[in-house]
């Protein structure tokens, strides 16, 4: 992770009007809660600075969506996560698997959100995650226990 961060800044300072810096630098913190307290105003204007470099990419948009769910603003996480959806179908530059993946990540983590909503749309969401990439999906959250409840629904 620290290297993680090292590269990031690297490449913000290389270049500051690209994108893939700002996210790079976010996806490595937000993968470190401790991390991601220590730095969370940061990551927040990294991703609003990627957004703005890149109003047209759906990634910033998913990564602004993790990072308000990890802070309870689970309304904004859904709201970010309809954005890159909205975006993702719209996006020339990535392949077909890419955009598939991607849209799993964003289906799924938007199922998270809605299941801790205590809301059943979780499970279309979900559904559409596994649709897209059962592998990644099941890999996911078969193993965290935060989700056990979640996979009941789905496991028979």
């Amino acid at each position: 992770m620290p290297k993680a961060v090292e590269y990031a800044d690297l490449a913000i300072k290389a270049d500051p009007s690209n994108e893939h810096g700002y996210i790079s630098y976010a996806k490595a913190v937000i993968s470190d809660k401790a991390s991601l307290q220590e730095n969370a105003k940061k990551v927040e204007e990294y991703l609003v600075k990627a957004i703005f470099l890149a109003p047209r990419s759906a990634e910033p948009q998913y990564w602004m969506g993790k990072l308000d769910f990890a802070f309870g603003k689970y309304d904004l996480a859904i709201k970010s996560y309809g954005t890159a959806s909205f975006l993702l179908m719209k996006d020339n530059i990535m392949g077909v698997q890419a955009k598939a993946s991607l849209m799993s990540d964003v289906f799924f983590d938007e199922s998270i959100v809605y299941f801790f909503k205590k809301d059943p749309k979780y499970k279309e969401f979900f559904r559409e995650a596994f649709r897209l990439d059962p592998t990644k999906t099941l890999f996911r959250a078969r193993d965290n226990p935060a989700l056990k409840d979640m996979m009941k629904d789905f496991v028979s």
